[in-house]
């Protein structure tokens, strides 16, 4: 029952970020499956969160100390829908000799309907933004247990 605030919480934001993408809601689904859903999660903490508590961690950032920005993209789906998106992650330097950038803010900037071709979606995202950072979605790890505060 403690779970229920959180659950709403995702079930609405996943509905605006289907809205977003003009994707018709998949149809049903089990209560189990949002306990799988971690991608669809990581789409409405970067899409709809204002304070997102998700963050990137331990990107190396070409070794140059300083903010940087880099373009998230990735694909997903919940309850037989499916979307693709992008959004632009801005990294602050920190003095942890283990995490090196951690995330400070996301901007989304895209999202549709699932694209057929991902890294040319990414591609074309970052010549379109001009952002030429890339975090190829293969490269990224979800790590629900770190504790890096």
């Amino acid at each position: 029952m403690d779970q229920l605030p959180a659950i709403s919480k995702f079930l609405d934001g996943w509905q605006t970020v289907l809205s977003m993408a003009g994707v018709g809601s998949g149809g049903s689904f089990n209560f189990d499956e949002i306990w799988e859903a971690d991608e669809a999660q990581v789409a409405v903490e970067v899409l709809v969160n204002p304070k997102p508590v998700m963050r990137l961690e331990n990107f190396d950032g070409d070794g140059r100390p300083g903010p940087i920005e880099a373009l998230l993209f990735r694909s997903c789906s919940f309850g037989h829908a499916s979307l693709t998106y992008c959004a632009k992650i801005g990294f602050e330097y920190t003095n942890d000799p283990i995490w090196r950038y951690r995330s400070k803010s996301y901007e989304p900037l895209d999202v549709r309907a699932k694209v057929e071709d991902l890294e040319e979606y990414g591609f074309e995202q970052g010549e379109g933004s001009g952002v030429a950072l890339l975090l190829h979605p293969q490269s990224l790890k979800m790590d629900r247990q770190s504790s890096s505060d």
